[in-house]
């Protein structure tokens, strides 16, 4: 029987991890860091990531693609995200900034709260636009945390640290 050199062995792991790093790229796979504290779930359902904090709060990242293309930029997502949200959904808009990523991605973050005192919620929702290319029409982005509203003022600073970890 035949077996490689053990010399060849780390050469053979390397180019399969840079393999799967590229498939998982060219499928979109995008990862993010969650929150100090926060826990990953294995099975994250219909988003592409979520992760939990021991009091209960979410931290998620979603996906789609970008069907409007280089006419749907950041702009057109943050005013279809909130007519959705607020006028038609019932959240109160408490505020809104900007945001950058390590990697240089632009995007919004919106504060939206529902209820009120000790009952209010926050959801905080992060919004990027990867531009479109040759072949593929760009991505919209969300990164999410949601929560009680006290809790996720206490979190808020290590949320968006996490926030810019988005590739």
């Amino acid at each position: 029987m035949r077996t490689n050199p053990p010399s060849s062995r780390p050469r053979s792991a390397a180019a399969l991890a840079v393999l799967l790093a590229a498939a998982c790229f060219a499928a979109g796979c995008v990862t993010i860091e969650p929150p100090a504290g926060y826990a990953p779930l294995p099975d994250p359902g219909d988003k592409a990531f979520l992760a939990v904090s021991p009091k209960g709060s979410t931290f998620a990242m979603s996906e789609r693609k970008n069907l409007g293309g280089r006419y749907a930029g950041l702009d057109y997502w943050v005013e279809a995200f909130q007519h959705e949200k607020v006028t038609l959904g019932g959240y109160r808009l408490a505020g809104g900034k900007d945001i950058e990523t390590a990697k240089g991605l632009k995007g919004r973050v919106l504060d939206l709260r529902l209820g009120e005192g000790a009952a209010e919620y926050t959801w905080l929702v992060a919004i990027f636009v990867r531009p479109p290319s040759t072949w593929d029409p760009g991505q919209v982005v969300t990164v999410e945390a949601g929560g009680p509203s006290a809790q996720i003022g206490l979190e808020r600073e290590k949320i968006e640290a996490a926030i810019r970890t988005l590739p």
